[in-house]
């Protein structure tokens, strides 16, 4: 009897801990940073004496010292010295009971997914209610009422498109996976407002991903996804058509149309803005190799729209030196947690549909300046992929 209260009591406090986590993520009230790092913190405090702090998270901590340091005097000490949260929260990820198996990791990021898109859609329906033009690229944040870019309001949609091989084709509960083709028919809807070529791509890959390592794995996952995605693209291609529900007008009055017709896209992503702030960063990297947003602010005028460019504008070369130690060595940790014998080969998939996507992203959008939510779950993801590895590890060590 006292073992089942105490089992009640820990599954409790980790809901809990989940709901908070969901809660933090969604931004909510604009103070998104400052909860996380009050429910990192308890979190610490609370489990001070059986906390494990392995060797892998030094390079994180490493880099946010650097980071903190070179961006001080650009950023400001409380904007710089945030960035700790990104360690804080990767040892709350390691340590956390979910982190021993693969469905527990899933599960979090499912959660993670959920806060974040939660509150994107909030941000339409604030938008609809507001009356904003479908023909810009601006949108209003719910929590704060300021203008937002569409790149930060649409990256918030990035954990869900990570997670959405496991939520509709791993995962077995019919619930969640008929929820989450509506909150993407919901999300697409609301890119195509924003005029998000990256949503698209990003979603292309995701189910790419999925379909093709199915297949390669003489999966027949992989053939009814495909299946399943034509019917879906025919369906949508005759509601466009006859105008059903007023969709054609509906994508004709948005930003994303209103895009394609300013010779905007996607044929000419390789020469807009965006691919030329990158190759100015790179040209300047050893001409300004301390950060300080110099680049940024005279020479660019915008973000490299890269978390690797970026960091580097913002805090220099050994700031990005060691991030890109960190983020090759996570990405790895994605790969070799799907060959684990734990791992089933669906589960290994949508592993790799969400390295995928979240490196994708990376490389696509100023993350830690426009969704710092993004990195702030990768990180916490990329604890609980160590801790399952070391698990996984361990007991294959072990005698039979």
């Amino acid at each position: 009897m006292v073992e089942k209260t105490s089992h009640g009591v820990e599954d409790r406090s980790s809901s809990f801990l989940l709901l908070m986590l969901a809660v933090a993520v969604s931004n909510v009230l604009g103070r998104g940073s400052y909860l996380l790092l009050a429910v990192g913190a308890a979190y610490f405090l609370l489990h001070y004496y059986s906390m494990k702090v392995p060797d892998a998270v030094v390079p994180l901590l490493v880099f946010s010292c650097i980071y903190c340091l070179f961006s001080i005097t650009s950023q400001g000490i409380v904007n710089a010295a945030q960035i700790f949260i990104c360690p804080l929260l990767w040892l709350v990820g390691y340590n956390l009971p979910e982190a021993k198996r693969i469905s527990g990791v899933f599960t979090l990021v499912a959660v993670l997914a959920a806060g974040q898109t939660a509150h994107g859609l909030l941000n339409y329906g604030y938008n609809i209610l507001e009356n904003v033009s479908m023909g810009s690229a601006t949108k209003l944040d719910i929590w704060t009422g300021e203008i937002q870019a569409a790149t930060g309001q649409a990256a918030q949609f990035t954990m869900f498109l990570a997670s959405f091989f496991w939520l509709t084709a791993v995962q077995e509960r019919r619930w969640l996976r008929v929820g989450a083709v509506a909150v993407f028919l919901c999300t697409l809807l609301y890119a195509v407002q924003l005029g998000s070529r990256s949503f698209l791509v990003l979603a292309v890959l995701s189910a790419g991903t999925g379909i093709l390592l199915s297949w390669l794995r003489r999966n027949p996952l992989g053939m009814k996804l495909l299946l399943w995605m034509l019917l879906g693209a025919a369906v949508i291609l005759v509601l466009y058509s006859r105008n059903i529900w007023g969709l054609r007008t509906y994508m004709e009055g948005s930003f994303l149309y209103r895009r394609n017709s300013l010779g905007q896209n996607f044929s000419a992503m390789l020469t807009d803005g965006r691919f030329h702030l990158k190759k100015v960063y790179l040209e300047n990297l050893l001409r300004y190799p301390w950060g300080g947003n110099v680049i940024r602010e005279r020479i660019a005028g915008g973000y490299a729209h890269d978390l690797w460019l970026d960091t580097f504008g913002e805090a220099g070369l050994p700031a990005l030196a060691v991030l890109l130690v960190y983020t090759a060595a996570a990405f790895f940790r994605i790969v070799r947690a799907g060959k684990l014998c734990t791992v089933s080969s669906n589960e290994q998939t949508a592993l790799m549909c969400y390295g995928v996507v979240i490196f994708a992203q990376f490389c696509a959008e100023p993350i830690w300046q426009g969704c710092p939510m993004l990195l702030y779950s990768f990180v916490l993801t990329d604890g609980m992929l160590v801790r399952l590895i070391s698990v996984s590890s361990a007991g294959a060590q072990k005698p039979a």
